[in-house]
């Protein structure tokens, strides 16, 4: 799998990482870099402002270099910490800075919070093709959702990569 996978790879590929460093609690078993939101709610605006700034800065970089996003993965902490709203303008500018049509995966990471995931239904309503969840001992209650499956196990209700939702 790993061999095939590496084979539909051209040298203009790349994946795209984006990293919101704040989650809901503080988990005893985590290394990552990332803030409660309990303590640095009011952080969470200058950093997406910050973001912004930052991925319009990549895009440009990316396209100038013709380079071609396959993969999208927003991790964290915990991106599903974001209100909605917030997380929807998030995917909206990387629709806008990035060519997405040639995305194969655009995964989230929802931590160990599933209540987090189906959130106005912004994650399977917005092209997300995986949620990554995970919980001390185990996976997340549903288990990890590839391929874009939700929590009950049916497919998303439409969208792709880059389809927020009609917009």
């Amino acid at each position: 799998e790993t061999l095939r996978a590496a084979a539909s790879l051209s040298p203009k590929d790349i994946c795209l990482y984006v990293g919101i460093p704040f989650c809901p609690t503080r988990c005893a078993y985590c290394s990552f870099v990332s803030q409660s939101v309990e303590k640095s709610m009011k952080l969470i605006p200058p950093f997406l402002e910050a973001l912004e700034k930052e991925i319009a800065a990549t895009a440009a970089q990316v396209n100038d270099l013709g380079l071609r996003v396959v993969s999208v993965y927003m991790g964290g902490g915990t991106p599903t910490t974001l209100s909605a709203e917030q997380l929807d303008r998030l995917c909206s500018v990387l629709e806008d800075g990035f060519d997405l049509s040639t995305v194969r995966e655009y995964t989230v990471e929802a931590g160990s919070y599933a209540s987090s995931i189906t959130m106005n239904g912004l994650i399977y309503g917005s092209g997300f093709s995986g949620v990554s969840g995970n919980r001390p001992g185990g996976n997340m209650p549903g288990g990890n959702m590839p391929g874009g499956d939700s929590p009950d196990g049916t497919p998303p209700a439409g969208g792709r990569p880059g389809d927020h939702g009609g917009r």
